[in-house]
């Protein structure tokens, strides 16, 4: 059966203007934010590699294996 529904007041969905916005930076600035972000990510890729193999080596490490018996 479930709970009636008289009294429930289901609210209108937001109205979304569809004007165009300016830019809001330059091709150059774009540019340049894309080029940042993309060294930024190639940063945190490495980092995180580097990360992984050195708790490998220690999670090893706290199990009592050596770098030869892998």
């Amino acid at each position: 059966m479930g709970y009636p529904t008289h009294g429930y007041h289901i609210p209108a969905r937001p109205q979304v203007s569809q004007q165009s916005q300016p830019p809001r930076f330059s091709p150059p600035e774009h540019e340049e934010i894309l080029q940042r972000l993309d060294r930024v990510e190639r940063d945190f890729k490495v980092e995180r590699k580097s990360h992984y193999g050195f708790l490998k080596g220690l999670a090893n490490l706290l199990k009592g294996k050596k770098k030869r018996d892998h």
